[in-house]
Order: structure tokens, then sequence, then C-alpha cells
């Protein structure tokens, strides 16, 4: 048989096994939508989520918290979630297309009432922020809320996790917390719970009374400690910072125990720092995702060249291409949802990949506490634009959440 002989049998072969396929897929049953697994995989994890606000809680002039129930009323049900997990709150504010993450308050119970079940997140106001102070100016009372989750991996796992936990909690980090306290309380999680809240000053500390309430219901599996880093002398509590001779004293024996840490950036430097003094083991500590670095300038590893600096970013879209301005201290995924770009993300932080983009060309620098990219993707030139900064001219390549969802 000759070449020309063998290339004309391959092309027949291949064309009637085609011919074969499309006979079978022709004659398959129909799949039934209704299928129970079908369903519960919709129920659990849903595209998006179509949310309105049906109450508003204040916490001071700067903290507010929103009741999120589905727009269908009772008969809608919520996904389900664990103590600890976020939600990812998306719109278009002044242009931009941006999501924000934003931890729920509310337990997990509460999700699945059969009088209506509900989220609540807890926001606190950034006076430089984009998104807080339109949410503060905008979100009442029957207003709409898009969202997708609830996601993430903070949350208590006894498969993986110590039945003692140690929360070091910092400003408006307290909320997963709280979510946790709740179902503790309530009964559905079978954990023991320390806070250790750090503010500057009581004034500051976010559902301190009703905190101190469960903390009385069950002080077996419930205990609050406050510890404020600007005391004025009137303090009922511990001062100072959650640094080792602190937890030592409050925690005592730290061993069998799993410590989660949710707050500001700089918490989580100190209290790194303080947990390798006390050498506890990185399998017992739990990180919730933090967003971008506000002051990634001040990285020893970033280079001084682009401080201050303003670069041109040529992305190619699905449906052509676009240049915008790109700060070199912003994250690439802010210069897109700046020039109104729909760049899908939910963490902010680096972890989930949502916000998967091709490098092209170009000079950037990557966050490396919060690189959490595949091999692969590091080999090929992939990166996470809420965790990449532009420090050249760069060309990336992203595909819109319409093509990845049809």
């Amino acid at each position: 048989m000759n070449f020309f002989e063998f290339t004309v049998g391959t092309v027949g072969t291949v064309r009637a096994l085609a011919q074969r396929a499309l006979k079978k897929a022709a004659a398959r049953p129909f799949i039934d939508t209704d299928d129970p697994v079908r369903r519960t995989v919709s129920i659990l994890h849903p595209p998006a989520l179509d949310l309105v606000v049906s109450d508003v809680f204040e916490h001071g002039p700067d903290g507010r918290t929103f009741r999120l129930v589905p727009t269908g009323g009772k008969g809608d049900r919520l996904p389900p979630f664990r103590a600890g997990q976020y939600l990812s709150i998306k719109g278009t504010w002044g242009g931009a297309c941006v999501s924000r993450p934003y931890s729920i308050s509310s337990a997990p119970y509460e999700a699945l009432l059969a009088t209506g079940g509900y989220y609540e997140i807890t926001v606190k106001r950034q006076s430089d922020g984009l998104v807080s102070p339109h949410i503060f100016s905008t979100w009442q009372k029957a207003t709409r809320v898009s969202a997708s989750g609830p996601h993430g991996e903070f949350y208590h796992e006894p498969l993986r996790d110590a039945g003692d936990i140690v929360a070091i909690a910092g400003g408006s980090g307290i909320t997963p917390f709280l979510s946790m306290a709740r179902e503790i309380i309530h009964g559905d999680m079978e954990a023991r719970l320390v806070i250790l809240y750090g503010v500057r000053t009581m004034d500051e500390a976010l559902f301190e009374k009703e905190l101190i309430r469960l903390a009385g219901v069950a002080p077996d599996r419930l205990r609050v400690c406050y510890v404020v880093s600007e005391p004025d002398g009137t303090e009922k509590c511990a001062t100072g910072f959650i640094d080792e001779g602190l937890i030592k004293k409050e925690i005592g024996d730290i061993s069998d125990k799993s410590f989660f840490v949710c707050g500001p950036q700089a918490l989580y430097a100190f209290f790194n720092s303080e947990a390798q003094k006390l050498t506890i083991p990185r399998r017992r500590i739990r990180w919730e995702v933090s967003g971008p670095n506000r002051v990634i300038g001040a990285h020893p590893a970033f280079p001084k060249k682009a401080t201050g600096r303003e670069y041109a970013l040529v992305v190619y879209l699905d449906r052509g291409q676009k240049t915008v301005p790109a700060r070199a201290e912003e994250p690439i995924l802010v210069a897109l949802e700046r020039a109104g770009i729909a760049a899908d993300s939910r963490c902010r932080s680096g972890q989930c990949g949502i916000c998967r983009a091709e490098l092209i060309s170009g000079e950037v620098f990557i966050d490396p506490e919060n690189d959490a990219r595949r091999r692969v993707d590091k080999e090929y030139g992939f990166i996470h634009s809420c965790s990449t900064y532009p420090v050249g001219d760069c060309t990336i390549r992203i595909v819109s959440p319409e093509v990845l969802t049809g």
C-alpha cells in the first residue's frame, strides 16, 4: 500500500466512525433536565444569584449589614453554604464592571429557613474605595443585587481541622467567625471556638453585644477575647496586639488546635511571624483571602523603576482588542474594571483562578504572597490578573464571562 492509498483509507475510516457516532447520538434518548442529580447541582452551584435587600442594620457610621433574599420570595431556595464562605457581589458602578467578595455573616441554617432563607453580608465603608461607598449610598430595602456563590474554602472541615478553633480576627474580619459562632450555638457545627478579636478601639468592634450574648449561651463552646491596640484606659479587656504572649495567655496549650485568620493584610503578616514563634504547624492555619495588596510598591521585590508609573495594557478579547491605561501599583484586574471590561473574578486574592488571563508579552510583577497559580500556568505564561501588576507595557488575552457561560 502506497502513501496515497493509506491516506485515502484513513480518511474513509475517520468519516465512517464520525457517521456512526452521529447515528448513535441521534438515537440516544433525551436527557431529562429534571434529573434529581442535575437539579441538586443547579441548587448547590447556580451560575448566578438574583437577590434583593430585605433589611439593613447599622453598625455605627461606617458599618452596615445587608440582609439578602431571593428575588422570587420565600418560594425560591438559596444555595446552602458553610460558615466562613463568601458571596461575590457584582455590578457596574461608575462605568466600571466590578466584583467584590464579602464574607457571609449570617449562619448556614438561616439560609435554609422554611419561613424564608436569607444571607447577610456586612460591609465596612472604605473612604478611598470604589464599591463600599457606592453600596452605602445606593443599597436600601428593595435594591436588587447580583452575586455568585457561595464560594471559598475558609470553613471548618472535621476531616481536616481540629475540633478546637482559635479565630484571629481584625476589624471587619470578624464576619466569618460570627457565622461560625451562630452555627455552633444553633447546634449544627460540632466545634469549640475561641475568638481573639483585635480592634483599634472598642467603638470599632462589630457585633459586640451579639457575640457576648452568644458566648453567654454556651461558654463551653464559645469564648470571645477583645484586644484593643489603642487603649484609653477604660477598657476591661486585653490591650496591645494578638502576639505570642497574648495567645499563650488566652489559649494555653496550642497543640491539637486549628487557627483561622481573617482581617486586614497587616494582621496576616504580623500573625505569620507570631505563629512561627509558637511553632504552629502550617497545616493547622487557615487564611481567609485578603484581597489585593494595597501597598504593593513597598514590597521588597517590587521594581522601584515602576513606582508611580502608568503603562499601556493591550487586551485581546473574544470580540476584538482594546488598549487601556494600567497603573503599576494596581492589579491588572482593576485596570480592566476601570475600562469597563467585564473580566470575571471572585476572590480578588490570587487564589481561585477565575480571573486567569494569558500574558502574551510585557513585564509584570506577581505578588509572591498571593500567587496560587498552577505550575502549568506558570510555565505557559498565564496570570491571575487580580494579583498581577504591570511594570511595563503589556499585552494579555482574556475570555469574557459571556463566552464562558454561553
